[in-house]
């Protein structure tokens, strides 16, 4: 989906605030394009989603608040990014937690999530091609190298070029469009 992302300026409070954004999508692409989203979440515990989809629907921030603190989660960027006590990231993009400043008139053929495909090498580890959402957090990948390689997932390290990647980042964010490489590198911990 087009969007322009403020960077200097956030909507929203609390767990709720995030970087105010535009688009030249109808609201009904928008919202079609949200729905998408929830549909096809299928990493992670699917009563956690069911959790922060109810939680970003709600306007009282008491009882979001509550909501949020009864489900358990670690809260590394707001609602866009969040961890369970398993190590596993709930990454929800900006588009899916607030409405835009301006939609535009736009309604495209197709409405579908984006994706990047990943090819994951590096000393010692089990090279991979892994298919990822454009929206979904690193630290995830990084979960799922450790696994299939029996180490521990802070131990795993992610570059892409010389840049070190970090578990909030996305493909959306490093601006990766349909395929990267990723290197892998095992630290002691």
């Amino acid at each position: 989906m087009p969007m322009t992302i403020f960077t200097s300026k956030t909507v929203g409070k609390g767990i709720k605030a995030t970087q105010a954004w535009e688009t030249s999508w109808t609201k009904a692409a928008v919202e079609k394009k949200r729905l998408l989203f929830w549909e096809n979440r299928h990493e992670g515990n699917p009563q956690v989603w069911g959790h922060l989809r109810q939680i970003i629907t709600e306007f009282n921030e008491q009882t979001l608040n509550e909501l949020f603190k009864n489900i358990g989660l670690t809260v590394i960027k707001g609602l866009s990014l969040t961890q369970d006590s398993i190590g596993i990231m709930y990454n929800i993009p900006v588009y899916v937690i607030n409405n835009p400043d301006n939609y535009g008139n736009i309604t495209p053929e197709k409405i579908s999530l984006d994706e990047v495909f990943l090819d994951v090498s590096g000393q010692g580890v089990n090279s991979m091609r892994i298919k990822m959402d454009a929206n979904e957090a690193f630290g995830n990948l990084k979960y799922k190298i450790a696994e299939s390689n029996g180490k521990a997932p802070q131990s795993v390290k992610l570059f892409l070029g010389e840049m070190n990647i970090e578990d909030w980042h996305t493909p959306d964010l490093l601006s990766l469009q349909n395929f990267a490489k990723i290197l892998v590198k095992f630290s002691n911990k």
